[in-house]
């Protein structure tokens, strides 16, 4: 009993001071447990701090569909939480045996916050301790990042507290063995198929031998003193925000004014841009670097890909590239034997064949109304479906276009351009509605017409 108190008491200041950090007095929090000794001895913790900081402690159990032998690990977290009288909730996902470190930490803190939104909880605490802050630092070193990258895991981002940041991961398993806690080993976590797994089993035990046991306490407190530079050149940063015009993914970076913001503040601001229109909410080093050189550049228009859609530059801006998944798949059919139409599943345009021909007909790249050969279109069935990289259309000229260069020739704006449909009939195309049809889609007589129309709306 006198160890087990000597233990638990010297750890409690360490925690009680990050969690007053990380502003958990009073809050209801979501306990991510998995078993492992870290997120156990997070338990026993907050247990022992619950009426001091006056937490609501709920515990939850992530199930990442990736092994078939966690029923052990799930029912040692219920058979606890039971014990402490804590309710306990297990959420299962479905991340598959192939996903890699990114996705699983996606899918693990979307089922955090269902659960934790579903009980009225305010914050989810996860287990990440010193040595995770070692490793993490480490991770980010070799990826590249900047000062905010080295600065590591904050005690509190968002719903997200870490309480143990501080806390070596031997010292935690001291006390779970002194309170006489049983823990499992997630023998995923001894798998060299994920770097942070490397980065633990080989470098940073190469690293303490060669340079000492201190090496983990050192990068903590490296990481401490950068955040708050951090923090201050954010801060700075920030005064740039002005030059952000508009607000979420329409959100424009005006480049004329980014010509004047310091070299030192100019990743920051890019961050900033790219995480009001819905990129990357950590971009690599290697990112910002490629950002950077197209917002620098000021010969006409560029694009840059990016996760979640690209970034072009033109007229002095950069912009993202408005991208809708809803249009990227569709296939539709069109029967030319009686009046049809099919409509973009976003309601962006539509395409529609007639038996009534017009005699006036129109043509812009929003609105067309075309005659063509029945019969042709007679000959097989009719697909509909969005223009490729390397699809050609047949010109009267002879030879072909690409269609990608059509797009670019007839001015179509560069947002438009990603799922612009073409009609196909046996893997020839036959018409890019607004911009060109198959010469030999012109009808012999008039007998032989019907009328193909094409409608799009604007700003899209």
């Amino acid at each position: 009993m006198e160890n087990h108190n000597k233990v638990m008491f010297g750890l409690l200041p360490t925690v009680e001071a990050a969690a007053r950090r990380a502003d958990m007095e009073g809050k209801g929090v979501l306990v991510a447990v998995s078993g492992g000794g870290d997120s156990m001895a997070l338990l026993e913790l907050l247990l022992e701090l619950a009426d001091k900081c006056d937490l609501k402690l709920e515990v939850a159990f992530v199930d990442h569909g990736c092994r078939e032998d966690v029923q052990s690990e799930l029912e040692l977290v219920e058979a606890r939480a039971l014990v402490a009288g804590l309710p306990f909730f297990c959420l299962r996902v479905k991340a598959g045996a192939e996903a890699n470190e990114a996705r699983l930490r996606e899918l693990r803190y979307s089922a955090l916050f269902g659960c934790a939104d579903e009980r009225g909880l305010q914050l989810v605490a996860t287990g990440h301790n010193s040595d995770d802050q070692a490793e993490t630092i480490l991770m980010n070193l070799f990826r590249g990042g900047g000062l905010r990258a080295l600065g590591g895991m904050r005690d509190a981002r968002g719903r997200v507290v870490r309480p143990l940041l501080d806390i070596r991961r031997s010292a935690l398993r001291e006390l779970l063995k002194s309170r006489g806690v049983a823990w499992a080993e997630d023998p995923s976590n001894s798998s060299d198929r994920f770097l942070r797994n490397r980065i633990r089993g080989r470098v940073l035990p190469i690293v303490e031998r060669e340079v000492g046991q201190h090496v983990a306490r050192r990068l903590a407190e490296d990481a401490s003193r950068l955040r708050l530079e951090d923090d201050y050149l954010q801060g700075e940063a920030s005064r740039y925000r002005l030059w952000i015009a508009g607000s979420g993914a329409d959100a424009v970076l005006d480049l004329t004014a980014f010509d004047r913001v310091p070299p030192a503040l100019r990743w920051r601001v890019l961050r900033s841009w790219l995480l009001e229109t819905g990129g990357p909410r950590s971009p690599t080093a290697r990112q910002l670097e490629l950002l950077e050189k197209l917002a620098s550049r000021r010969d006409g228009s560029a694009e840059l890909d990016m996760p979640g859609r690209p970034v072009l530059r033109e007229y002095g801006h950069l912009r993202r590239v408005a991208l809708s998944g809803k249009t990227l798949d569709f296939n539709f059919v069109l029967d030319p034997r009686s009046d049809a139409a099919v409509e973009d599943p976003a309601g962006k345009w539509s395409i529609a064949v007639d038996r009534k021909v017009v005699e006036t007909l129109r043509k812009s790249i929003l609105e067309q109304a075309l005659t063509a050969s029945r019969s042709h279109l007679l000959r097989a069935d009719l697909a509909v479906r969005p223009h490729r990289n390397g699809d050609r259309i047949r010109l009267a000229t002879g030879g072909h276009a690409l269609v990608s260069d059509l797009l670019g020739e007839l001015k179509v704006p560069r947002a438009m351009r990603e799922g612009w449909p073409v009609m196909e009939q046996s893997d020839s195309l036959l018409w890019v509605p607004g911009l060109l049809a198959d010469p030999d889609l012109a009808p012999g007589s008039s007998d032989d017409s019907l009328l193909l129309s094409w409608k799009r709306k604007p700003g899209f």
